[in-house]
């Protein structure tokens, strides 16, 4: 697994309710830059090669990518799967129908591999995105309300999905955090801010879905991580666009540096 907070931060930023971006001092507009021909040909070109690469990388006869064996043998088949389905392979595709079938006989008992599991699920159901709508755009594509992927999911992929959100919701524990497995008691604390990333996106993936999570679990969740976030940091100028409609504002701000902390 990535070892890295750029996923969590990315969280982070997401989350942020416009209000709080609009604090920024900036006021100067600039036309809105869209990606040139030439680049999307390029992205587009490698994305072709990875499905290509990660094609190749499927057991013909297991199902899954890797070995098929070990504690996150699940993550392993999952995390390509959802990639796939990411750069637009079709979910009626040979190869993502052996994968499903092959996790679906896969120990679901590690945060890791749950989490991109119930991702790879939702992905089979939503509509694929466009490649560079991203961050810019004057429009964006249109998200399957949650109602209506549940409505889709098959009687197979709504057990699962709803059986892994469950098993979250038992892995979080009394910090509202999550580590590799299930906690060892109703006091345990101790947390890996890779498996809380994942686990908050494998749950996001279950309301996606039209699984209810219950409130208290954001909340706690964003109490435990909020509490393993350093109290001071060095101050540093923060800058970062705001898109309006065919326009890009830009924005400073000085903030404290504040990291977190990885485990305990």
């Amino acid at each position: 697994m990535h070892r890295s907070l750029s996923v969590l931060a990315l969280l982070v930023a997401v989350a942020l309710p416009s209000a709080v971006l609009a604090k920024g001092g900036g006021k100067k507009k600039r036309p809105l830059e869209r990606y040139p021909a030439s680049f999307r040909l390029k992205v587009e070109e490698a994305i072709e090669n990875g499905v290509l690469n990660l094609r190749s990388r499927q057991g013909e006869q297991s199902g899954c990518f890797g070995a098929g064996q070990g504690p996150q043998a699940l993550g392993h088949t999952a995390l390509p799967t959802l990639a796939l389905l990411k750069a637009g392979v079709p979910a009626d595709d040979p190869a993502i129908e052996k994968a499903f079938a092959a996790m679906r006989k896969l120990p679901a008992d590690h945060v890791y591999s749950v989490a991109v599991y119930l991702m790879a699920i939702h992905a089979k159901y939503a509509p694929k995105l466009d490649t560079f709508d991203t961050d810019i755009g004057t429009t964006r594509a249109k998200r399957v309300k949650p109602q209506e992927v549940l409505k889709q999911l098959s009687k197979e992929d709504r057990e699962a999905m709803k059986a892994g959100a469950d098993f979250l919701v038992r892995a979080q524990n009394a910090r509202g955090l999550w580590h590799y497995k299930l906690p060892d008691s109703d006091a345990s604390t101790g947390f890996d801010l890779s498996n809380v990333q994942y686990a908050l996106l494998g749950l996001r993936a279950a309301a996606d879905s039209g699984i209810k999570i219950k409130a208290s679990v954001w909340l706690t969740a964003l109490e435990g991580v909020l509490e393993v976030q350093d109290a001071k940091g060095d101050e540093v100028e923060l800058t970062w666009d705001e898109v309006r409609g065919d326009y890009a504002i830009r924005h400073k701000e000085k903030v404290q540096l504040r990291p977190f902390r990885y485990r305990d």
